[in-house]
């Protein structure tokens, strides 16, 4: 496992917490492949554009997309109709 993958293989959940200033250490990749495991929603977005910096599988299925699709997305891109629209 390098230093930018997760403990499932999710090369998203290293970037995120390395952009995020979290680092990618061992702790944090166990705490993101717990929290997948658990099948809980979880999603790691930047504050400034509200770009998904990561998403996790649970939370890939919750928006219909793969996690892969929906990183650097906004909620906007959801529904273009509505560009003012968050997730809940």
């Amino acid at each position: 496992m390098n230093s930018t993958e997760s403990l499932d293989g999710d090369a998203g959940a290293g970037q995120a917490l390395a952009a995020l200033g979290l680092g990618t250490g061992v702790l944090c990749e166990a705490l993101l492949g717990w929290i997948d495991r658990t099948g809980t929603p979880l999603s790691i977005k930047e504050v400034a554009s509200g770009r998904y910096l990561h998403v996790n599988r649970a939370m890939a299925e919750l928006l219909g997309r793969p996690p892969a699709e929906v990183v650097g997305l906004t909620d906007a891109d959801f529904d273009p109709k509505n560009k003012d629209y968050k997730f809940p």
